[in-house]
């Protein structure tokens, strides 16, 4: 074993948020988190780590720990603090040239309730580069529209958007069987408008009404509009929780307008999947790349890998690019036109 330079060292907190419910003095049960402090690279004999609180009186500090040689990582379980707010978890444990390595987790405590969605509607404008920004209520609710996203369409770029009139508004959702709201529904409007690229967006959001067995991987984004009526599941870009004007909310990418909201289901983390593994592999390269890639999701359940080297693709975008673009020199022939001309 080489023994690390103390220059190379370095320790994190995974997940580097954690957020909880209150757990009072004398609670019998309080959700909990799993939570690992990260140490590389590897160091040669055991090292103790110790750990600190912010606010020991209201959150306790996990027990000591130890890495070592091939156990770079100390797992342990922490509860919520006793009263609402933030605090931090703080790690240190000692180098070989006599300083310390430090790390902080940022803890967050709030109550795990959804909140109320009332008051009159945010409107405004969203142009290139800028924000609009829902008030009271709503806040933490936004919409906007990436830097030069209305320059010309021209080349290979296909996705201008220019600045448009927008409201943010509380809107309704019913919710399908088996899930529970994270936040308030919100509607973005107009509506019926759709986008030729992915707009950011944020809706208010609460991630301590997680479950202890949940998971950012476990949240979800139910969408409804003039289109689809009723609510539905939808793939977004991007996500993430972050604070959005001192709200938590989650961020992410759409390329649609209508009403949004986070969700996560009941039993997230509580269901056990058996899983069937058949050795059954489909792979191919370049345009093989795109037919292995949809194929493979296509028939999904009938495949352990899919590996599309090359792909995926769009076939319907490739031929218009090809059209546009690689064979845009022609000149186009005119109506009325005979084989003979």
């Amino acid at each position: 074993c080489q023994v690390p330079q103390p220059s190379t060292m370095a320790a994190r907190f995974s997940p580097d948020v954690v957020f909880l419910p209150p757990c009072p003095a004398g609670a019998d049960s309080c959700v909990s988190r799993s939570v690992k402090l990260v140490v590389g690279p590897d160091v040669c004999s055991d090292v103790d780590v110790a750990f600190s609180s912010s606010d020991e009186a209201s959150l306790k500090a996990p027990e000591s720990g130890k890495i070592g040689l091939y156990s770079p990582v100390v797992e342990f379980e922490l509860r919520g603090a006793s009263k609402a707010g933030e605090y931090t978890i703080n790690s240190s444990l000692p180098k070989e040239d006599g300083t310390t390595l430090n790390a902080s987790l940022r803890v967050v405590v709030q109550e795990p309730t959804v909140a109320s969605c009332a008051g009159a509607p945010t409107s405004g404008t969203v142009n290139p580069g800028s924000v609009v920004n829902a008030t009271g209520a709503l806040a933490g609710a936004t919409i906007g529209l990436p830097a030069n996203a209305d320059k010309p369409n021209s080349g290979a770029f296909l996705w201008s958007v220019p600045a448009f009139e927008t409201t943010i508004a509380c809107g309704e959702m019913d919710l399908p069987e088996g899930y529970m709201a994270l936040g308030p529904a919100v509607t973005f409007g107009p509506e019926p408008q759709s986008f030729p690229r992915e707009l950011p967006l944020s809706i208010p959001a609460n991630p301590a009404i997680l479950g202890e067995n949940a998971r950012f991987r476990h949240v979800r984004v139910l969408y409804s509009g003039p289109k689809f009526k009723e609510p539905r599941v939808v793939a977004v870009a991007d996500p993430r929780f972050g604070e959005v004007d001192g709200k938590w909310a989650l961020s992410f990418k759409a390329p649609r307008l209508g009403t949004y909201q986070a969700v996560v289901r009941k039993d997230a983390g509580d269901r056990v999947i058996q899983r069937k593994l058949t050795h059954r592999a489909v792979i191919g390269v370049s345009m093989g790349g795109m037919g292995s890639s949809m194929f493979g999701t296509r028939h999904h359940d009938k495949f352990d890998v899919v590996a599309p080297l090359g792909g995926p693709a769009s076939w319907s975008w490739l031929i218009n690019m090809i059209e546009k673009q690689h064979l845009g020199g022609f000149r186009p022939i005119a109506p009325g036109t005979e084989v003979a001309d």
